[in-house]
């Protein structure tokens, strides 16, 4: 599925305000788009790489689920959910 330029800049956005320092609010932010692009791959990447750097692995396994269920080869999504099983293992 191709993500339309709209898309685009809000994860631009996205990523701006976490390269900014604010987490949290890039999650929030993120939450919302992916309500509104359910089907965009790359939206439930960023939301599940932020989650994961929250410390949130459960949502971040569930965003990245997602994300892979619409881009089965997604190289992040799938190298985050290897990283988060090595660390649950632990």
């Amino acid at each position: 599925m191709t993500t339309t330029n709209d898309t685009k800049m809000k994860i631009a956005y996205c990523l701006r305000i976490l390269q900014g320092g604010d987490t949290i609010k890039a999650r929030r932010l993120l939450e919302k788009l992916s309500s509104e692009a359910p089907t965009e791959a790359a939206v439930w990447n960023a939301l599940g790489a932020t989650c994961y750097d929250l410390g949130d692995l459960e949502d971040a396994k569930s965003a990245l689920r997602k994300c892979v269920a619409i881009e089965a080869t997604h190289p992040l999504a799938n190298a985050t959910l290897g990283e988060i099983a090595l660390r649950q293992k632990d």
